[in-house]
This record gives C-alpha cells, sequence and structure tokens, in this order.
C-alpha cells in the first residue's frame, strides 16, 4: 500500500526539520514571536450615561505559532491526510501480526 503524504513529507524532511528547528529557535531563544494585523473590537462604557460606544481597531496581534501546521501548509500536506495514513498504517501492521 502507498501513503502518498508521508512520501510527499519524507521528500521535504531535511528542509522542513531545519525551518522549524530555526522557527522554535527564534520564538525561545530571541523571544521573536510570529505577529499579524487584525481588526479587534473595542467597547467603551460612558461611566454617567452607560452608553456603550463600539469601534474597531486595527492592531498587531502576536499569534500562537503551531509549527507543523505552518510547516504542512508551506509544502502543502495534508495533517488530516497524514493521520488517516497513519492509522492505514497501524491496521496493516495488526492485519499482518495477527497472520503470524
Amino acid at each position: 500500500m502507498e501513503y502518498p503524504e508521508h512520501m510527499k513529507l519524507k521528500a521535504v524532511q531535511e528542509k522542513s526539520q531545519a525551518i522549524g528547528e530555526f522557527l522554535e529557535w527564534l520564538s525561545s531563544e530571541k523571544q521573536i514571536h510570529m505577529a499579524k494585523w487584525l481588526d479587534v473590537e473595542y467597547t467603551d462604557i460612558d461611566p454617567f450615561s452607560d452608553k456603550e460606544t463600539k469601534y474597531t481597531v486595527n492592531e498587531l496581534v502576536i499569534q500562537p505559532l503551531n509549527i507543523n501546521e505552518i510547516l504542512a501548509e508551506y509544502y502543502g500536506i495534508d495533517l488530516k491526510k497524514i493521520e488517516a495514513e497513519k492509522c492505514a498504517m497501524l491496521d496493516s501492521l495488526r492485519q499482518n501480526q495477527s497472520k503470524s
């Protein structure tokens, strides 16, 4: 049985590993984080009238960094397909063991 997503993953493994280690190093050692411009909604309440005023501000917001998801997207690897292939591999191993 072939596992196409795993084959794609193996083809980029060395590059992907290096990039992942670099991103982790930036975050943990240099405290450099990824950020994204987002529209953030705020509400002010006038303490005298209790009148609410809503407004939106475009702010730079630090984003949690999921290195595996970013690298998978960059290299065009579907993580759901990777998981399905892993399950298929385990099923195949179990079937082979039960035959022994």
